[in-house]
């Protein structure tokens, strides 16, 4: 196989596993936040679930699966999905919130 064509392979394979990361993360984001708007607002609670967590570590793996730049220009934005999906920091944060005040409550 010549080396252009194994290159192209490459890169529309890089691009195709992107876009397709990336799909996933933003729909489980748009699902992480319905979830928490049914159990935070409308107190409607399904049971303590850890998918909420399988989402963001998708988002981190679409920063780190970037076709463009390198790496290690991409390291300090790895965070980011971990706060923009709701069902990761901002969730594990009000969760400990709740779990505070129970404790204190009592």
């Amino acid at each position: 196989m010549d080396e252009t064509i194994r290159q192209w392979i490459v890169f529309i394979v890089h691009w195709i596993v992107f876009l397709g990361l990336s799909l996933a993360f933003l729909a489980g984001a748009v699902f992480n936040g319905c979830v928490a708007w049914r159990q935070w607002v409308k107190n409607i609670s399904d049971g303590p679930s850890l998918a909420p967590l399988l989402f963001g570590a998708i988002g981190v793996a679409v920063v780190g699966v970037a076709p463009f730049g390198e790496l290690s220009d991409r390291w300090p934005y790895l965070w980011i999905p971990l706060v923009l999906d709701f069902g990761s920091a901002p969730y594990f944060s009000l969760v400990v919130y709740e779990v505070f005040k129970e404790k204190h409550r009592q």
